[in-house]
């Protein structure tokens, strides 16, 4: 299989992908992950549940755990 950014080759894995020990590549993660830094974490703040009440906008509004399921590999 074709590479990524951040290893130039995998193999099939069980249902997945799985790269070689050693092939990754540094350089392309360490520039991912900066620019991941930031533009998305430095905008996540602490809400303590004290101030959930306080923040929330009037209306109707479920709080829900943060899903990663739509964040799989293309």
């Amino acid at each position: 299989m074709a590479g990524s950014v951040f290893a130039p080759e995998f193999r099939d894995y069980g249902p997945g992908k799985f790269a070689p020990p050693g092939s990754l590549a540094p350089g392309a993660l360490l520039a991912r992950m900066r620019h991941y830094k930031r533009t998305v974490a430095k905008r996540y703040r602490i809400v303590t549940p004290a101030a959930i009440a306080d923040r929330l906008q009037e209306g109707t509004s479920t709080p829900r755990p943060r899903s990663t399921a739509s964040c799989g590999s293309a």
